[in-house]
């Protein structure tokens, strides 16, 4: 799902917002709200294991896209969709802190880190706290060229540094498949 997710922001990033100038960026940006959170939410969904919590996710999701679906229709198109984006963030951010503290009630969690997923979900809480503040504030100053500069460089640096975490996670999962653990007799 991760991959999907990073192949989802390329293209986006390459083609919709790039490329293609019949597309307004600002209804680029909206869609790709709504299909990060998507999967992220599915990707959250298949890594928890609380049945409450899977059964919430959907809701959730659900209740998330409608929102957005609104914004989007009762919204100018030339603003910056700070309040779905402000708020993907705070469920995603809730979706990182459940699934750490899930794991940390484990009795096998010690090497916690040593999991591919928990430095997926740590790319993730570090990407939407290091950004969250400069989304809120997007949708008033995105016009202002100093503010779209600082903009710029703080989501590309955590944009950076989560793709790092990501490419980590990538290879802690095919070190596991390459080598996998024969159990001792």
């Amino acid at each position: 799902m991760v991959f999907f997710y990073l192949l989802y922001s390329f293209l986006s990033d390459l083609i919709i917002n790039k490329l293609l100038n019949k597309i307004d960026p600002f209804f680029g940006y909206r869609m790709f709200t709504i299909v990060e959170f998507v999967l992220i939410s599915t990707y959250f969904y298949l890594l928890f294991t609380s049945r409450k919590v899977k059964v919430a996710i959907p809701v959730v999701a659900l209740l998330f896209v409608s929102f957005c679906v609104f914004d989007l229709l009762t919204s100018k198109s030339s603003y910056f969709d700070s309040i779905p984006v402000g708020l993907e963030a705070i469920l995603i951010l809730s979706y990182c802190i459940f699934y750490l503290f899930e794991q940390m009630k484990k009795a096998d969690s010690i090497f916690l880190y040593s999991s591919p997923d928990f430095w997926i979900v740590v790319s993730l809480l570090i990407y939407f706290a290091g950004t969250f503040f400069v989304f809120i504030y997007a949708q008033k100053y995105y016009g202002n060229e100093s503010f779209f500069n600082n903009y710029q460089v703080i989501n590309s640096t955590f944009l950076i540094l989560k793709n790092i975490l990501l490419v980590i996670a990538f290879f802690m999962r095919t070190k596991a498949e390459n080598y996998p653990i024969i159990p001792s007799k």
